[in-house]
């Protein structure tokens, strides 16, 4: 009887190829593959056959290399994917790029075209400035001619000059300008420009308070003519009648008004920086928010008028009436107040710091409530150095507290 193959072979070279065939170390595998022909001549040997089973399947497809193999495969996916989406993202970052630089050519084409029609606006706007100062030249011309033929003790104006004076008035717009005289005063804005201001203003109002026309037809200019905003910077209107005009945001910085008629002049929001008003008669006057410091209102009469939030640090107020006026939440200090009228004045709030009240009487104060003042003594020193009537009563009625910065502030007791 012919025997089977496996017959052929011992046991011990059965039980060495079941051993080869369950190697599953990679270098053991590699060299018995390699040796296989050497070792095992016989193509019938179990063991040859063992050796390339095990290479197979052991190998190839052992847990180790199919997990090398996943991670390749999976790593060289990612990679793939991470260069293709790079590729992206670089064609849209060259696609940004133009789109950019369309957006900066457009904007340089904007700003050149603004640039145009504001050299062009500027230009009109000058032109338009230019027709309306022939056009005052004129104006002015006829006010004179009218003034030398009237027959009534009012030197007054025809209507229809008074009409042509209004639409000059309104024509006559405020703009920014540079004014190096204001140097670096808070009246120019970041780039050297004044505030909003009209010079042709100004020059209007110089010329009309100079014209000899009667106060009643002057009142009537200053009701309907608009002068917010006039340039008025160092002007010389001593002894002006200004009675009732309306002078908001207007720059005086500098100017002179001393004995000028301010009855019930609107002066908000002026800039009176260094004015001299001495004498001048700002009763009845809004000149609340209006810059006034260092200005001279020496024996001015400012009596009812409206000085609230007014600054007016190191302004000469000596003598002045400031009867029944609005000082509350006024900068006062360092001002000179030396035998100034305060009857009934309200300094609510005001700051009185280093402010001289030598000579005045505090009798009849409305409020000195909130006050900000440079020491703890305060009114312990008006009463008792300075000796001020009516300062014994206002230490009944107050106190002094610490305040910030190392102030202090006045309070009701």
């Amino acid at each position: 009887m012919e025997a089977t193959e496996n017959e052929k072979y011992d046991a011990n070279i059965l039980i060495e190829a079941k051993l080869l065939e369950q190697e599953h170390r990679p270098p053991r595998l590699i060299l018995n593959y390699i040796n296989r022909e050497k070792n095992y001549p016989n193509e019938d040997d179990p063991r040859r056959k063992a050796v390339q089973h095990a290479i197979i399947w052991r190998f190839f497809f052992s847990p180790a290399v199919l997990a090398l193999g996943g991670s390749t495969l999976l790593g060289a996916f990612t990679a793939f994917v991470l260069w293709y989406q790079t590729d992206i993202f670089n064609d849209q970052t060259i696609i940004f790029k133009e789109q950019t630089n369309i957006i900066q050519e457009q904007k340089s084409l904007l700003e050149e075209q603004n640039r145009k029609i504001e050299i062009q606006a500027r230009l009109e706007d000058a032109n338009r400035r230019n027709n309306l100062v022939f056009l005052m030249d004129n104006v002015l011309n006829r006010v004179a001619d009218e003034l030398k033929t009237t027959v009534d003790n009012d030197s007054s104006l025809s209507k229809p000059l008074l009409a042509r004076i209004q639409a000059l008035g309104l024509g006559l717009q405020p703009y920014k300008f540079i004014n190096y005289t204001l140097k670096n005063s808070s009246e120019k804005d970041s780039l050297g420009l004044t505030q909003l201001l009209s010079p042709e203003r100004g020059q209007l109002l110089l010329s009309i308070v100079n014209s000899g026309i009667g106060k009643r037809t002057i009142e009537s200019i200053y009701k309907n003519t608009p002068f917010s905003n006039a340039d008025l910077a160092f002007a010389r209107l001593n002894k002006v009648f200004l009675a009732r005009i309306s002078l908001d945001n207007a720059n005086l910085s500098s100017v002179k008004l001393r004995e000028a008629n301010l009855f019930r002049a609107n002066l908000k929001n002026a800039n009176l920086l260094k004015a001299s008003l001495s004498k001048a008669n700002l009763s009845g006057a809004d000149v609340s928010d209006t810059n006034l410091s260092g200005a001279d209102l020496y024996n001015a009469n400012l009596y009812d008028a409206n000085l609230s939030r007014a600054n007016l640090t190191n302004a000469n107020i000596a003598t002045a009436d400031l009867s029944d006026a609005d000082l509350s939440g006024a900068n006062l200090s360092g001002a000179n107040l030396t035998e100034a009228n305060l009857y009934g004045v309200n300094l609510q709030s005001a700051d009185l710091r280093e402010a001289d009240l030598s000579g005045v009487n505090l009798e009849n104060i409305v409020s000195i409530d909130s006050c900000i003042v440079h020491r703890k003594d305060w009114l312990i020193e008006i009463r008792d150095w300075y000796e001020l009537k009516g300062a014994a009563v206002l230490v009944e009625k107050y106190k002094v507290e610490a305040y910030k910065n190392g102030d202090f502030i006045v309070v009701k007791k």
